[in-house]
């Protein structure tokens, strides 16, 4: 039994309608938003032809269409829908808003913990009675001992807690002690500081276990300008060295190695 251009017959079956060669009809119906709120100056149009319409104030349309085809529904505040025509009466047509509609919340974020502090570098060196050591600058935060531990210890004591309790982080990365063992000096320059972290509880999983706090110090790039400086003192001694190395590069390098021991002992 020969068929339209593209259609097959199913096995035992009549052919599948052409809604071309369907009689048309008076379709209506209605256009609804999510909120089952109406939709006015939807276009309506019958697919594949040039019959279209607006909807009303109150969301409802009508025009001809044939059995089978199909209805578009397009409005430039909304995601485009479709419907098939059974009838004479459509069922309600949901447009949704765009996918893409996104919500922006601005605001600061909350404290990472009761008592967490951030200080930056200019902060940490107009600290009164720490020589702009980031270390000394630790003794004014909330439940940190002010007080110098016994030599052999390490680490910083929080909430009464054992210095190994704590742990310190450079860049990300833990590091076994902060300061020298003897002086109470901080292992790298207070030049090469640009924040530090304190915080006292609460802290997040990815800082590993520890039960008192921790201590999170960020490394600032080199300068524009190349520099070099060293200090020296009967506690310990330093030297810094910065500046650019390439069009987009810049380095800074730093040491610093206590001196007490040399002076103690005569």
């Amino acid at each position: 039994m020969a068929q339209p251009d593209g259609a097959t017959a199913p096995e035992g079956g009549p052919p599948p309608a052409d809604p071309a060669s369907q009689p048309t009809i008076l379709v209506r119906g209605r256009v609804i938003d999510a909120f089952g709120k109406p939709v006015r100056k939807v276009k309506v149009a019958v697919e594949a032809s040039d019959v279209t319409t607006m909807t009303d104030k109150d969301g409802f349309f009508k025009l001809t269409a044939p059995i089978g085809a199909t209805l578009t529904f397009e409005n430039d505040l909304y995601e485009a829908s479709i419907a098939i025509v059974t009838g004479e009466v459509i069922d309600d047509v949901v447009m949704l808003v765009p996918s893409a509609e996104t919500i922006e919340i601005s605001g600061e974020a909350p404290a990472a913990a009761p008592g967490a502090a951030k200080l930056d570098r200019q902060e940490l060196q107009r600290i009164p009675g720490t020589g702009g050591d980031v270390v000394r600058a630790l003794t004014i935060m909330p439940g940190v001992v002010n007080s110098q531990l016994p030599i052999g210890y390490s680490g910083v004591v929080i909430r009464g807690s054992s210095p190994q309790d704590s742990k310190v982080f450079v860049d990300n990365f833990e590091v076994p002690v902060l300061f020298h063992q003897i002086g109470f000096r901080a292992i790298t320059p207070a030049e090469t500081i640009q924040s530090l972290d304190f915080i006292p509880g609460g802290f997040d999983v990815a800082y590993g276990r520890a039960s008192s706090g921790i201590v999170k110090l960020t490394t600032r790039p080199g300068s524009e300008n190349r520099t070099n400086q060293a200090e020296v003192s009967f506690v310990d001694g330093g030297v810094v060295a910065q500046g650019p190395a390439g069009k987009d590069t810049r380095y800074l390098l730093a040491i610093r190695r206590s001196t007490i021991d040399f002076v103690l002992p005569p």
